[in-house]
């Protein structure tokens, strides 16, 4: 793997996708190829997904045109993803109740 490539943890409550990207690859990118992870189960539109930096921040949210080199994402960094809500069709994307929460699952570890 170059320098330029580089994989990126997305997790999503209790899924994780891996996306392999190059830095100029933009985040709209990253969405597709969860959208394309998740086409078994759902069928999702990247458009119906949101990608931030940080789980409690929602400022953090990144912008479909950027590529992964503006946002200085790392190697192996995590993101994190939320889905617009089945029911939410006559809300605006601006309307935080439109999509999910970005909610994690820490993973267990058993003995």
């Amino acid at each position: 793997m170059t320098s330029n490539q580089i994989y990126v943890r997305c997790k999503r409550q209790n899924q994780t996708f891996f996306v392999h990207a190059t830095r100029l690859d933009t985040v709209f990118h990253v969405k597709e190829q969860v959208a394309i992870a998740t086409r078994k189960d759902i069928d999702i539109s990247p458009r119906q997904i949101r990608v931030y930096t940080s789980p409690t921040d929602k400022a953090s949210m990144l912008s479909d045109s950027a590529t992964i080199a503006d946002h200085d994402i790392q190697n192996d960094q995590c993101l994190y993803v939320v889905f617009r809500k089945d029911n939410s069709k006559d809300l605006s994307d601006d309307n935080d109740r439109a999509w999910e929460e970005v909610e994690v699952q820490g993973m267990e570890i058993s003995d």
